[in-house]
Order: structure tokens, then sequence, then C-alpha cells
């Protein structure tokens, strides 16, 4: 959520409005596979946490290293023509795919709720039910963050500090997955 905050700041209303279509998308993709998963797929979730959060780990890393940059440039006009909306929406597809946090949601904590034998129409809609309200809440922190545009387009120190404890949260959360990873954690 930080993150949509960021991207809104430094890349706009549109960068923000596609980064949130793109974590609602990797949530869609987790419910699919989570649908799958309660009946065939069991078997292979753990190798598949593990190889996802060495994949993440790296991908967090350069989200860092890209926000920590980030902080350097000036903010966006709205819906400047230089952002785009491709790359905001893969870019945020891309870290909720490789986020565990996505797939421990939709692979474990959902279809909880749906009893002792896995039902997949209650997990279904326990998962829709979960993107609409969780793309709303993003769109919300959008909107905040640009309203707030105008506080950080003041002193520069203000936007390039907080893209920095953004960018060392990316990086906390990338050290994260690799120690979970490496089962040092």
């Amino acid at each position: 959520m930080g993150y949509l905050a960021a991207l809104s700041l430094v890349g706009g209303r549109r960068g923000g409005v596609m980064a949130a279509a793109g974590v609602a998308t990797a949530f869609a993709v987790a419910l699919a596979v989570a649908l799958i998963a309660a009946t065939e797929l069991e078997p292979y979730i753990d190798v598949g946490s593990q190889i996802l959060q060495a994949i993440g780990s790296l991908y967090f890393l350069w989200l860092a290293v890209d926000t920590w940059r980030a902080g350097d440039r000036a903010p966006q006009q709205e819906d400047s023509p230089t952002v785009s909306g491709a790359h905001t929406f893969l870019r945020s597809l891309l870290a909720n795919l490789v986020s565990p946090k996505t797939w421990i949601f939709y692979l474990a904590v959902v279809p909880s709720f749906a009893g002792h034998v896995p039902r997949p129409a209650v997990i279904a809609t326990l998962g829709v039910t979960h993107i609409v309200i969780a793309t709303l809440v993003h769109l919300g922190i959008v909107t905040a963050a640009r309203a707030s545009h105008g506080f950080f387009e003041g002193p520069s120190h203000r936007l390039r500090t907080l893209m920095r404890l953004f960018a060392a949260g990316l990086l906390f959360l990338a050290l994260w997955f690799a120690a979970d990873a490496l089962n040092l954690v």
C-alpha cells in the first residue's frame, strides 16, 4: 500500500490507478490458482512457495533500488504523458505475483474459510469479495496520495525522504523473503 502511495506521488493518478489494477489482476490470478489448487496442486504448494520467495526477494530488492532512485526525480504533473500506464501495471502485477503474501492468502487463508472439504464456490466468493474491497482501499490510497501531492511539491527533501523510507521498507521485504526462502527465519 505504501508502494501505491509512493507511485501515485511520483507517477500521478494514472500511475496509481494502473498499479492498483495490477494488484487486482495479480489477486485474480492467485484466486484462479487457489481454485485449481483446492483439488489438484496441494502437494506442490511448499516448493512453489520457496521458489516464489526467492524470486520475490530479488524483485523487491530491484523495487527498493528503483524507489530509492525515484526520490531524486521530481513529482510528475497530473496524468503526465511520461508515466507509462502499462509499465506501472506490469510492475505492480509482478510485485504481487511474486509476493508470498498474495499466495499464502489465496492458497491458505481463503480456503480455510471454506471448511474441511475445499468448496470452490465459497473460495471464489470470498476471493472476489477480497479483490473488490482491496481495490477500493487501493484506489482510496491513490486518491489520498494525490491529494497530498502539493505538500511534496515543496522542498525536494520531503519527497526524497519519503521515497527513501519506502525503499527501506522494500529492502526489508527483500531481505525477509530471502531469509525465509533460505529457511533462516
